[in-house]
């Protein structure tokens, strides 16, 4: 079923889902220190109804600097692929060593300690907090089990 909105909104070309190059020119050369052909001739589809990105005024020097600094965008949610890939290092690894494959039970000296937690037991955890600059990316990312995802909380 198509997204008759947005396909409304395409057609228009009126709305702040659909803009084109000519209506953002100044702004987007005002940066600089990029490249403003970026999006010439292009159709670009920004991420602003992805429930993860909690500051869209960041969406253009997120696309203007090559997609990469998340930060603008405020995302603090891991994506899915993420998290599936994390799990399956982070399990590989718990198994060859002979621990859990959530961190916190492999330290502890209860019966969690060599538990194999499943993907779904399990929720993604900043490394280093968000709020204290830690990027919503691969290498900050770990799975803890629900039991020490919760009670980690800002630490």
């Amino acid at each position: 079923m198509a997204n008759t909105t947005l396909t409304n909104a395409r057609e228009a070309k009126q709305d702040e889902f659909y803009t084109q190059y000519y209506y953002i020119e100044r702004e987007v050369e005002a940066y600089l220190d990029y490249n403003p052909d970026v999006f010439r001739g292009k159709t670009v589809l920004l991420p602003c109804d992805d429930p993860c990105v909690k500051n869209r005024k960041g969406v253009f020097e997120y696309l203007l600097g090559g997609e990469q600094d998340t930060r603008l965008l405020d995302v603090r949610v891991f994506d899915e692929a993420t998290k599936r890939l994390v799990y399956k290092r982070q399990t590989e690894e718990a198994r060859r060593r002979g621990v859990s494959n959530c961190p916190l039970c492999a330290m502890g000296h209860e019966a969690r300690r060599t538990k194999l937690w499943g993907e779904k037991e399990m929720d993604a955890d900043h490394v280093e907090a968000w709020s204290r600059g830690g990027t919503t990316s691969e290498d900050n990312c770990q799975l803890l089990c629900l039991t020490h995802n919760r009670a980690k909380g800002n630490r």
